[in-house]
């Protein structure tokens, strides 16, 4: 193993029902704050989102902390969550369901939300009926949802004192020549903020959008297919993800079990089709309906939740091509790993340090820690909500 692909270690699980813990019945969706103190989980059986702390100092400990359940308090605004979103200045904190959109403010020190505003998104022949992604600008200045009911890609300018949202406009498939966003699944924006991407679950496609970085709107540029011009892996895309310099774009595909690979134009916005990885050929494992793909700050990782292997596949990255290389899989109830049960979603700490995972099944969050020094992967304990139980190292491998 390359000792600078940043070895992984299992550490904890926090799981729902357990220990005070609460809100984590399926969670779906996973998000840390900036400042690098805070995780937000989203329950979506159980309409709840859920804070914990997180101590840097102590290898990115757990704690809970506090829980949002829908009803009354929050305009009835939080039922079957997906996404939760942090604003790049950490003051506010929205989840995004089924045509519904809650916005809270966040405590910097406790993490603790307070609900501002939400209820039904709609705007004139927009009405985000099935939201499945949320991003925001890095200036927190714009959002954009991905709405599958819609086929469309709304975009809304964001008041950075109150958090308020105010709709822009609306990017709706077979409308003025934009193709590939029948059901889009996730949107992810460039570093540099000039292009976005959306991965299309019902068109098997990846589109391409400028954006003016000024006013948020976007223009359509183009949009790549499954089996064509050589493109392969985008079968379902379920999650789209950038590398921090912005060279290279990395799409998982569900019904392909795979995980692709592109180059990107930083001028132009454009991708070429590099290459993708499949379950079971050459050896690599773990990426069974792959559902969620993430990058390490220092970008020498790719990793991606293979949610019917309910495994975590861990790839290095060579920084030049983008091409990577196979390093191992977790897989739950393998060597000591828990919690992993169509693990779902992934977040990685702002130094890079520790990797948080999130599973359908199991109800539960999964921290790894991450070596970026040396190559050795050895088992060093389990902590479940605070019970503690250390062993004598055991190889995962």
């Amino acid at each position: 193993r390359d000792a600078g692909t940043g070895a992984l270690t299992f550490v904890e699980t926090e799981r729902d029902g357990q220990n005070g813990v609460s809100g984590l019945d399926f969670v779906i969706g996973l998000a840390l704050s900036s400042d690098g103190k805070h995780v937000y989980a989203t329950g979506l059986q159980d309409s709840a989102v859920t804070v914990f702390s997180r101590d840097a100092t102590d290898m990115g400990k757990l704690s809970f902390e506090s829980d949002v359940f829908d009803g009354a308090g929050v305009n009835d605004s939080l039922t079957n969550p997906r996404r939760v979103v942090i604003s790049p200045d950490g003051a506010h904190v929205y989840v995004a369901s089924n045509g519904l959109l809650a916005t809270f403010t966040r405590n910097a020190m406790s993490g603790a939300l307070t609900f501002v505003e939400g209820g039904a998104v709609a705007e004139t022949g927009f009405t985000l009926s099935n939201i499945q992604s949320m991003i925001l600008s890095e200036d927190g200045a714009h959002a954009y949802l991905a709405d599958s009911g819609d086929k469309a890609i709304g975009v809304f300018f964001r008041n950075t004192t109150s958090g308020s949202l105010t709709f822009v406009e609306a990017h709706t498939e077979g409308a003025d020549g934009v193709s590939g966003l029948d059901s889009p699944r996730t949107l992810a924006l460039s570093p540099d903020g000039k292009h976005l991407y959306g991965a299309s679950f019902s068109d098997d496609a990846v589109s391409q959008f400028s954006r003016n970085e000024t006013s948020g709107a976007l223009t359509f540029d183009t949009a790549l297919f499954d089996d064509a011009t050589g493109v392969q892996g985008l079968d379902r895309p379920s999650n789209v993800a950038l590398s921090p310099d912005g060279l290279h774009v990395y799409v998982t595909g569900e019904s392909s079990n795979s995980l692709s690979v592109f180059t990107r134009d930083a001028a132009t916005g454009q991708i070429s089709f590099v290459e993708d990885h499949i379950d079971g050929i050459g050896g690599e494992d773990g990426l069974a309906f792959a559902g969620a793909v993430a990058i390490t700050p220092d970008g020498k990782q790719v990793l991606v939740a293979g949610t019917l292997d309910s495994a975590l596949a861990v790839f290095s990255r060579d920084e030049s091509t983008g091409a990577l290389t196979f390093v191992e899989s977790f897989v739950n109830g393998q060597g000591g790993v828990t919690g992993l049960g169509f693990v779902f979603s992934i977040v990685i700490s702002p130094d890079g340090h520790d990797v948080y995972t999130g599973s359908l099944l199991d109800d539960a969050i999964v921290r790894f820690s991450r070596d970026t020094m040396t190559g050795a992967l050895t088992f060093s304990g389990i902590q479940i909500n605070g019970q503690t139980d250390f062993d004598a190292p055991v190889d995962v491998n």
